[in-house]
C-alpha cells in the first residue's frame, strides 16, 4: 500500500494518531495537526490484491505503521450529553480513533465527493503526487493537493 498524508482543504491540518487515549477511551488518538510529523503517514490498504487502485465503492483500511494502528470509528463512539456536556457542539458526530486489530470498525468506502488519481511517481519524495477531481464541478478542472 501507498503511504498517504490526509490534509484538510481549508484548514491544512493534518490527520495525525497519537498514543494518547482518545476522548472517549479508545485505544489511541486522532486528531488534526497544524503539524506535519511522521505520524501524519497513513498507509492505504485495499481491501483486494496487492497492488490494487483505490476506486469509490471498494473498501480499504488506513494503517499508521509508527503507531501500529488502524484508522476506525464505531457506534459506541458518539458524542452525546453524557460524555460531552448538554451543549456540547459535536453532539452526535462520531470519533475517529486508532485501533490496534483489522475488524470490521476500520473499513472505509468512498461513496460521494473528491476522487483521487495518481498523476506520476516522483522518485526524490517518499509520496507520489496525486489530482483531486470533483465531480460536481462542471468544467471538470483539475485541482492539485498534497495528500
Amino acid at each position: 500500500g501507498d503511504l498517504i498524508k490526509i490534509q484538510h482543504m481549508i484548514t491544512s491540518f493534518f490527520l495525525t494518531a497519537s498514543n494518547n487515549t482518545s476522548m472517549l477511551g479508545n485505544p489511541k488518538q486522532v486528531t488534526a495537526s497544524p503539524t506535519n510529523t511522521i505520524y501524519s503517514k497513513w498507509k492505504l490498504l485495499c481491501d483486494e490484491k496487492e497492488g490494487s487502485d483505490l476506486k469509490p465503492f471498494k473498501s480499504f483500511r488506513l494503517y499508521n505503521e509508527e503507531l501500529k494502528t488502524y484508522l476506525e470509528t464505531s457506534s459506541g463512539s458518539v458524542y452525546n450529553n453524557y460524555n460531552c456536556g448538554m451543549n456540547c457542539p459535536i453532539k452526535n458526530h462520531f470519533e475517529v480513533y486508532g485501533g490496534v486489530t483489522k475488524n470490521n470498525k476500520n473499513y472505509w468506502m468512498i461513496y460521494d465527493g473528491y476522487f483521487f488519481e495518481k498523476q506520476t511517481q516522483n522518485k526524490d519524495v517518499e509520496y507520489d503526487d496525486w489530482v483531486v477531481r470533483d465531480k460536481y464541478n462542471s468544467d471538470n478542472r483539475e485541482t492539485e493537493t498534497d495528500l
